[in-house]
C-alpha cells in the first residue's frame, strides 16, 4: 500500500476542525506520514481577527500534537 508522506489538512474554523487534527495526530502516531501542514482560509467577515485565529489554531492544534 502507498503511503502518503505530508498530509494536507484544510481547518474553517468550525466544530469539524477538531476531528481532523485528532485523526491527523493519529496518522503521525502511525508513522504513516512524516509531516503535517495546516491550512486556515478566514473568512473575509470572520469574527476573530487574523492573529487571534491563528493563535486559536495553534492552541488547539498543540493539544494532539505534545
Amino acid at each position: 500500500m502507498q503511503r502518503f508522506r505530508t498530509l494536507l489538512v484544510g481547518l474553517a474554523n468550525q466544530p469539524a476542525d477538531e476531528e481532523l487534527i485528532r485523526y491527523a495526530a493519529h496518522v503521525v502516531r502511525l508513522g504513516t506520514a512524516r509531516s503535517v501542514h495546516f491550512l486556515h482560509v478566514l473568512e473575509r467577515n470572520a469574527p476573530l481577527s487574523r492573529p487571534a485565529a491563528l493563535h486559536e489554531i495553534r492552541r488547539r492544534i498543540e493539544l494532539h500534537f505534545q
